[in-house]
């Protein structure tokens, strides 16, 4: 249950388990437990991180909450995590009060309510209009079309879940409004303004051709789609987003991956989405034009 859980076990999860209130008490005062919030435990050996953090309030929040917000936010790959300062938000359908987080009280429909890396959040749709409550129409613009480009969602199911709360009279949902009365069924995002950046980059540096989500094919059978490949140079480039090795099982995948890459003649290249397309363009050509020569 750990385990699946990022470390933490709740006091009702332990006595469903067997243990009483002494024996979790030993188990804190031997070090095995790390207490996180009320109820709820960390196993000691386990290394805390934001998505372990967002999970312990949620528990703490009791059943059927879920991340909400700049939280959900986060979860859904929208915002950096980092960028929230440590603050987290939850929703549930009773008054909570949790240091250190922000509690909004409200009853979530089936259709709100979503999972992501094993969290309980509010669907990519309902974490939208949340926000638009929160920021200003162009910002909400933007997100909407990161989820769009990221294939989390489409036009018409934010249309439809932005129905289903005018119905419910929900306040503040100018800026979503706003946001989708600029995009029809039809709307393409486009590439985002660090993607374009990285076209222009790539295109001024004199960088051959480098088809997006090319499909390789390793020796084992496998598939993989590197963001950027030069096919003729086997480089494959790749940046990887917000909170990309929450687990450990990301963090083997992308190394086996790594490693096939290379056993099959491929030079991987990985970066972070805090470099900028300029480093990321003088790393990759200087490393395309050693392979040329």
């Amino acid at each position: 249950m750990a385990r699946w859980q990022y470390g933490l076990v709740t006091t009702a999860q332990f006595h469903a388990a067997g243990f009483d209130r002494n024996s979790i008490q030993h188990l804190v005062q031997t070090g095995w437990l790390t207490p996180v919030r009320q109820h709820v435990y960390r196993i000691d050996a386990v290394v805390p991180t934001w998505r372990s953090a967002a999970l312990a309030a949620v528990l703490a929040a009791g059943d059927g909450a879920v991340v909400s917000y700049y939280s959900a936010g986060a979860l859904w790959d929208l915002l950096d995590p980092s960028d929230l300062e440590g603050r987290l938000e939850v929703t549930a359908s009773r008054q909570v009060r949790i240091k250190g987080v922000t509690a909004h009280r409200d009853v979530l429909r089936r259709q709100d309510r979503s999972s992501r890396f094993r969290i309980p959040t509010t669907t990519i749709e309902r974490t939208l209009v949340d926000l638009s409550r929160v920021e200003a129409p162009r910002t909400l613009g933007r997100l909407i079309d990161e989820a769009l480009r990221r294939g989390l969602t489409t036009v018409g199911r934010i249309d439809l879940a932005l129905e289903r709360h005018r119905r419910r009279g929900s306040p503040s949902l100018a800026s979503v409004r706003w946001a989708m009365g600029q995009r029809g069924a039809s709307y393409e995002p486009g590439a985002n303004d660090w993607e374009q950046e990285m076209d222009r980059m790539w295109e001024a540096m004199g960088l051959p051709a480098a088809p997006r989500q090319y499909v390789i094919t390793l020796p084992s059978g496998r598939k993989v789609r590197p963001d950027r490949a030069i096919v003729d140079a086997r480089i494959s480039v790749d940046w990887n987003g917000y909170g990309h090795h929450g687990r450990r099982s990301d963090f083997e995948r992308d190394i086996e991956r790594r490693n096939e890459l290379i056993a099959a003649g491929w030079t991987p290249l990985d970066f972070h989405s805090h470099q900028t397309p300029a480093a990321i363009c003088t790393t990759v050509l200087a490393v395309y034009r050693r392979r040329a020569a």
